[in-house]
């Protein structure tokens, strides 16, 4: 299990990566849009209570999520997460003090990919805390102007 550093009392911002696992389907293909929309919605009624905001972007066969609450709230939520047999090769990308939430009108939303080719060559192993939030407000960015 990743360490996950303590930055004080106050909001933190977690970010991991992790591979899809093909779906239990017929297909055998990786996890359905129906399915990412369930694991979203279950996701956001359990954060509600927790007061976990975040984001979750399926691309390319990665998960990419961001999640803001508190450590004391995000450290055993992780530690589930990187124990769910729907995904593989849970990689913790960063976890530091946030200022502000981002995603703060989300107990869990679903990013989408910006456009045709975004991000292709997009080499997610190599990628850091700072660029998977990028990618992840380019994928909320309508939600997040309509927001605002």
């Amino acid at each position: 299990m990743a360490y996950l550093e303590n930055h004080g009392s106050g909001l933190h911002r977690l970010i991991y990566i992790s591979r899809a696992l093909p779906s239990q389907g017929p297909d055998g293909e990786a996890a359905s849009s129906a399915e990412i929309a369930g694991i979203v919605a279950r996701a956001a009624e359990k954060n509600r209570a927790l007061a976990v905001t975040g984001v979750l972007l399926a691309y390319n066969g990665w998960f990419i999520q961001a999640l803001e609450g508190s450590y004391d709230t995000l450290k055993p939520l992780y530690e589930r997460i990187a124990t769910d047999p729907r995904h593989t090769d849970v990689t913790l990308k960063g976890v530091s003090a946030a200022p502000t939430r981002l995603f703060s009108r989300w107990a869990m939303k679903q990013g989408r990919k910006a456009a045709p080719g975004a991000g292709e060559g997009f080499d997610m192993a190599a990628a850091t805390a700072d660029d998977l939030l990028r990618l992840l407000k380019l994928a909320t960015l309508p939600a997040l102007r309509r927001a605002a």
